[in-house]
């Protein structure tokens, strides 16, 4: 009887029943599926931490090496002195190697009177030369170019082509490339008169003859005659 009350009643609400019923499936249905996809998505190998290794990867490249930068040569400053039949006679700085033309034209090209039958106008000039320039009848003794020796060390190089030596072979003192203490081996001549011999060079150039020197402050017939046979130019 109850069993019969039961099969009238669902016959009754048959579209409520499968009405309710289809919505029950379709939560269940939903759940599974959401349930199904949260968990395969938790085995999924999260991605944030392949970023970070991947930034930490290149924070700690090291940087490409910078090419080398060759770092220049400094320019060390020469300096020659120029007298004699030019515009302007003076000391004058110069490039390594410079000739003796290129001075003539920053010291204002020559006077007329300049005798270039005496002179090497394409010789290379080194730091301290002393360059004279000739009048037209002005005989000169030696070359119209010369340098002024610089001080020597164990390991100097040999001199520069066209320098001369401060002594010839004989041991004579040459008065155009003399340093301090070699005029002071010379008989009579103390530091204070070998200082006044470099200083009449240096004004006006190199000694055309070894009795130039008696125009040195100083320097006698007396002097000159006790030490001619140790000069030379």
């Amino acid at each position: 009887m109850q069993w019969q009350y039961v099969t009238e009643w669902i016959k009754e609400h048959k579209q409520q029943f499968l009405l309710y019923g289809g919505i029950v499936f379709l939560l269940v249905t939903i759940g599974i599926i959401f349930s199904w996809r949260r968990g395969t998505s938790s085995h999924k190998a999260p991605v944030t931490p392949r970023v970070a290794s991947l930034s930490t990867k290149v924070a700690t490249s090291p940087a490409p090496p910078e090419a080398k930068r060759s770092s220049p040569t400094k320019e060390v400053a020469l300096y020659v002195d120029i007298k004699g039949a030019v515009k302007h006679p003076g000391v004058y700085k110069i490039a390594s190697n410079e000739r003796v033309s290129t001075v003539i034209q920053r010291a204002g090209g020559l006077l007329e009177q300049a005798d270039l039958q005496q002179v090497n106008l394409a010789q290379k000039l080194a730091d301290q030369a002393v360059i004279y320039i000739p009048r037209v009848g002005e005989e000169t003794v030696g070359e119209c170019v010369t340098f002024i020796e610089q001080p020597t060390t164990a390991t100097a190089p040999a001199p520069a082509s066209g320098a001369t030596s401060t002594s010839t072979a004989e041991g004579k003192v040459n008065l155009n490339t003399a340093s301090k203490d070699d005029l002071t081996k010379l008989t009579g001549i103390g530091p204070k008169k070998a200082e006044q011999i470099l200083a009449y060079r240096q004004e006006h150039g190199a000694f055309k003859s070894i009795d130039e020197i008696k125009q040195v402050s100083g320097i006698g017939e007396k002097t000159f005659t006790s030490i001619k046979d140790q000069l030379t130019i």
